[in-house]
């Protein structure tokens, strides 16, 4: 209660619909829209089929090494878990991946990571929306991580935020169920 009455949410407020134009520096998203509530959390979810997929498509800097690594500047540690599709990846490459982008970055931000690889089509039948949960607020979008992507937003992108409902949760939890847990870090 006390956060959604704090400064930073009211300032945020005249953000929380608005869409996020072409062009636009994915640091600005970041900057603007998401690290005044990052700043007020200790647990992060992700909630994103494309998350790992486009980690390894992306010759450039994908959306979820840009939120390691703007997590990893915020001078606060985190709960991280991670909700994805799993596409043609071996889990151990996946797993692979993931420790390199945390070293290179380093682990001082984080208490502890869980990546839930789900069957795309499950994901596809249990959740369309793509989002990033900062404790009780969620930054949704139809972009996902790839609102972060690169230097700016190529093509324009759908923004909530919003208390987390209970359809929030039992995503997370659907998808707990039928994904295989990687623990990255504990």
């Amino acid at each position: 209660e006390s956060c959604r009455r704090s400064e930073v949410f009211q300032e945020n407020r005249s953000l929380r619909t608005r869409e996020i134009a072409d062009g636009t520096s994915t640091q600005d998203i970041w900057l603007e829209r998401m690290l005044p509530i990052a700043e007020l959390s200790r647990h992060v979810r992700v909630l994103d089929s494309y998350a790992i997929k486009n980690c390894f498509e992306q010759a450039a800097k994908s959306g979820l090494k840009s939120l390691f690594e703007n997590l990893s500047e915020s001078g606060k540690s985190f709960d991280l878990e991670i909700y994805a599709g799993q596409w043609e990846y071996p889990v151990k490459d996946i797993e692979a991946m993931i420790r390199a982008l945390i070293t290179k970055i380093g682990s001082h931000w984080l208490n502890s990571m869980d990546l839930y690889l789900v069957d795309k089509d499950i994901f596809r039948s249990c959740r369309h929306s793509r989002y990033i949960r900062f404790d009780k607020f969620v930054c949704e979008t139809d972009k996902g991580v790839a609102v972060l992507d690169g230097d700016e937003l190529r093509v324009p992108s759908t923004f909530l935020l919003k208390n987390v409902e209970r359809t929030h949760r039992e995503s997370e939890k659907k998808l707990r169920y039928h994904g295989e847990r990687v623990v990255i870090c504990s």
